[in-house]
C-alpha cells in the first residue's frame, strides 16, 4: 500500500484552516493566515524544531501545520 503525506493547517483564532497535499502550499496559507491579521511579514517567526510540525508565529496569532502520513 503507497503511504503519502497530508498537511493540515491550524489557525489560533479558527481551528482548522486547511488541508493539502504539498507542504509549501500548506505553508503558504499558514503564513497568508498570519498576514492577513495584520501582521507585518518581517515580524513573523517560523520554527521548523519539530520534525512532523511546522509553527508559524506572529504578533498575537500564529498557525502550524501538521503533517500525517495517510495509507
Amino acid at each position: 500500500m503507497k503511504t503519502f503525506n497530508v498537511y493540515q493547517v491550524h489557525g489560533s483564532e479558527d481551528g482548522c484552516i486547511a488541508i493539502c497535499s504539498s507542504k509549501k502550499r500548506a505553508l503558504a496559507f499558514a503564513m497568508e493566515y498570519v498576514i492577513a491579521s495584520g501582521c507585518d511579514a518581517a515580524n513573523i517567526e517560523v520554527d521548523n524544531s519539530c520534525e512532523r510540525m511546522t509553527d508559524i508565529m506572529g504578533e498575537g496569532i500564529s498557525a502550524y501545520v501538521e503533517t500525517w502520513n495517510v495509507t
